[in-house]
């Protein structure tokens, strides 16, 4: 099982995302969009599709990594790079859409991966970015760091994956419905992989 960053399934993720909403999606929209999905895989399955840094900015988390590609930022290697451009062209619209240029690869996710990414679509898919967003202000990933970026000490946070299974503050909306108990397996479940892969690295 890979534990690392794996920028195949992330352009594909992204690819998916933009062909369900018809070849061309709004940065942003897509980026809750793919929160949504890894915090519900990682609720149900106790473990990440992306593996890489999430950061909460004011408009709610960001996975650093996907944010990169959906940009063809400067920090993509040569590899990333060139494999993005062969499913996704940015800015076919505007500036802040990217557009999907070959169909999905499905190979590259495992079947739960899949079925995160469609339950993200499904429940989510319909509303607009900024409803999205504001969809996304109750939950502890935010609004546990909401004051240091209203007040200007920071334009972003390096979130902790456990903050996954919280749920939204008392009275907000709750998308997720796993029990108590599956959710206390699922952490567990992670917590004990990521001590694995850290005693193999040291």
């Amino acid at each position: 099982m890979k534990t690392s960053f794996d920028y195949h399934k992330a352009v594909q993720s992204i690819n998916f995302m933009a062909c369900k909403e018809g070849n061309t999606i709004d940065k942003l929209k897509l980026l809750k969009l793919l929160f949504f999905a890894e915090r519900y895989h990682l609720r149900a399955y106790g473990r990440l599709i992306f593996f890489a840094p999430y950061w909460t900015m004011p408009l709610g988390p960001v996975c650093s990594s996907i944010k990169d590609i959906v940009e063809f930022s400067d920090f993509l290697s040569e590899k990333e790079r060139t494999y993005a451009q062969q499913f996704l062209f940015p800015g076919e619209i505007s500036s802040h859409a990217v557009a999907s240029t070959a169909a999905v690869d499905e190979d590259e996710f495992s079947d739960t991966d899949l079925a995160a990414l469609e339950w993200a679509y499904q429940h989510f898919g319909h509303l607009s970015t900024h409803d999205l967003v504001e969809r996304i202000h109750p939950y502890p990933e935010w609004t546990k760091y909401a004051h240091m970026l209203d007040i200007g000490m920071t334009s972003r946070v390096n979130m902790d994956y456990l903050e996954f299974f919280e749920n939204p503050v008392a009275g907000s909306p709750n998308d997720f419905n796993e029990s108590s108990e599956h959710l206390a397996l699922m952490q567990e479940i992670f917590q004990e992989e990521a001590l694995s892969q850290r005693q193999l690295q040291n």
